[in-house]
């Protein structure tokens, strides 16, 4: 007995602990957020995927209705994401947490730091080794760097890096054990506001492009004369993280949106770029829509999908949401304990307001409000769906009401 108690005790700790492994609070367009309720920010953070292709942090996501910015990136967020291409860091990240960027023999091509005057914080604590975010185990070949840091010392301590930018709004003393260093843009005229301190390697290997006018200045400052080749060029032609600077290394495609489709209770995903790889995400919801003391229940799963291919940009995240309505409201109710209620599953999805309503009978009336209750679009369902034209935006809520039944759904 002892010993089926102690396996069962096991078993709930293991399944705790996996619970907690991939612990998020909300997934939008790929990207996983935890909330931080005292500030009321997003928190990038990992989840069951691991993060590949191409990630673009937004300053911002709406997720059931509201709104928030995007101010950190949480601890190991993109531990090991081996796949990981390249990445943006928007100004609004105001910190950057331990080993969050712990990735080891990546494929990683650029990281970019959008120019900022806010300064950027990482986790540091006891010295450089001890979970350093920017220091160890960060494999990328072009970094943008557009903001100063409140650690100097850390902020371009990158493994394997040939191409290095650095913005006009950075100030203050860097240094940089980026070894194989082939290329540096600096975009500030003045030397003196910003001091970065290279390998003798560097010095004599690497080409330092700065703006025109300031060549004779940086041949005098400390530390940047030292460098062996120093060549003027226009501030708007140097790289700003804009684009990939190793052309050569990089496919221009991009995996094409995928599409959702519903059929005899199968989800299929279908994505035009040969071989891609679809991963999706689907959360189930009871949305409740509240009428005086009638409440109506539906049964709904938010579905968001994006695909992948080595060599390829990610595609666009297609979402939907898939939900089930009675259609023979005199069956509804319990018999013998067995729900008798006959439903047919209904998929909504949104492009730029456009709201696309499949798998309802034909000559079935669509109607679209706002969460105000004014109506923003009508249309009569033909050949199993309907598109309804809306000015709603992305995060918004829309009531979708189908024939007598409505729906409450959060656009994505």
């Amino acid at each position: 007995m002892v010993f089926k108690k102690f396996i069962f005790l096991s078993v709930l700790l293991l399944s705790m602990f996996v619970a907690r492994l991939f612990a998020y609070d909300f997934e939008v367009d790929g990207i996983y957020y935890n909330y931080n309720s005292k500030n009321q920010t997003a928190i990038v953070t990992y989840g069951e995927e691991k993060y590949s292709g191409k990630i673009v942090i937004p300053r911002s996501v709406s997720f059931n209705g509201r709104t928030m910015n995007v101010d950190r990136i949480g601890k190991s967020a993109f531990f090991e994401c081996r796949e990981l291409y390249s990445l943006f860091v928007p100004k609004t990240i105001s910190y950057i947490d331990m080993s969050a960027f712990y990735i080891n023999s990546s494929k990683m091509r650029t990281l970019v730091f959008e120019d900022g005057e806010d300064l950027l914080s990482y986790y540091y604590e006891g010295g450089p080794d001890e979970g350093d975010p920017m220091r160890r185990h960060l494999y990328v070949d072009s970094v943008y760097i557009g903001r100063s840091s409140s650690n100097h010392k850390l902020a371009v301590n990158f493994d394997k890096t040939k191409v290095m930018s650095i913005g006009s709004s950075v100030k203050g003393k860097y240094y940089a054990i980026t070894p194989e260093l082939e290329t540096i843009y600096i975009s500030n005229p003045n030397p003196e506001e910003v001091e970065v301190i290279f390998s003798g390697t560097t010095f004599v290997n690497a080409i330092l492009y700065v703006p025109i006018g300031s060549k004779e200045k940086y041949m005098k400052a400390e530390g940047w004369k030292n460098f062996f080749d120093i060549q003027e060029m226009d501030v708007a032609n140097m790289w700003h993280g804009d684009s990939d600077p190793n052309n050569n290394n990089t496919s221009s495609q991009k995996c094409e949106k995928p599409t959702i489709a519903y059929s005899n209770g199968k989800l299929t995903y279908i994505c035009g770029t040969e071989a891609a790889i679809c991963h999706s995400t689907i959360t189930d919801t009871d949305i409740n829509s509240y009428s005086g003391n009638e409440i109506q229940l539906s049964v709904t799963y938010n579905i968001s999908v994006y695909a992948t291919k080595e060599g390829y940009e990610k595609s666009e995240t297609a979402t939907a949401t898939l939900c089930w309505i009675d259609v023979a409201p005199k069956t509804e109710g319990i018999t013998n304990g067995v729900a008798n209620v006959r439903a047919t599953a209904v998929m909504i999805q949104n492009t730029d307001g456009q709201l696309t309503v499949s798998g309802v009978d034909d000559g079935t009336q669509i109607n679209v409000f706002n969460i105000n209750g004014i109506q923003e679009g009508s249309s009569i369902s033909r050949n199993g769906s309907a598109m309804v034209n809306t000015n709603l935006a992305v995060g918004s809520i829309a009531i979708v009401k189908i024939g007598e039944k409505s729906i409450k759904v959060v656009l994505k």
